[in-house]
């Protein structure tokens, strides 16, 4: 959970805050951030699950084309989009063959969750993604994996 945050960009310049905000600063700072996890462990059975969880923020203004029904654009409007929060949950299975062995299977947004619209074309550190803020959020979706590991 973030308190305050007070970021100033020059000497005796005024303070800024981007808790919530994609504003000044270029990049949104999460209210809330978690991940809950929780484990199971059976005989030769090991599960794992992890609740993510992010808190949402007012998006970056952006100058928007205003079109009409026939799709000819009549002007301009500047808008700010409510990005919502965001959870995913991730599961791991892993098997111990025996005591040199071990089978791990998962699966990483299990629930095939999209990433949360972000109409913002820029920012620090902002990769080349549009349509979400490709440095919070993975776009690949559902994500399965496996591993088999022997210890000599």
């Amino acid at each position: 959970y973030m308190i305050r945050e007070a970021v100033q960009l020059n000497k005796n310049g005024p303070y800024f805050s981007a808790i919530g905000n994609f504003a000044e600063l270029g990049y949104p700072t999460f209210r809330w951030q978690a991940a809950w996890t929780t484990t199971l462990r059976t005989g030769n059975w090991t599960h794992s699950g992890v609740i993510n969880m992010r808190s949402g923020y007012l998006d970056q203004e952006v100058t928007a084309e205003v079109l009409d029904g026939a799709g000819n654009v009549t002007g301009t409007e500047d808008i700010r989009v409510k990005v919502p929060e965001h959870l995913t949950f991730d599961w791991q299975s892993s098997w111990a063959l025996r005591k040199d062995m071990q089978l791990t299977v998962g699966a990483i947004n299990v629930f095939d969750t999209k990433p949360p619209l972000s109409i913002s074309n820029g920012g620090l550190g902002r990769g080349q993604q549009f349509g979400f803020d490709d440095r919070f959020y993975d776009s690949r979706g559902r994500m399965f994996y496996a591993n088999f590991s022997y210890k000599f």
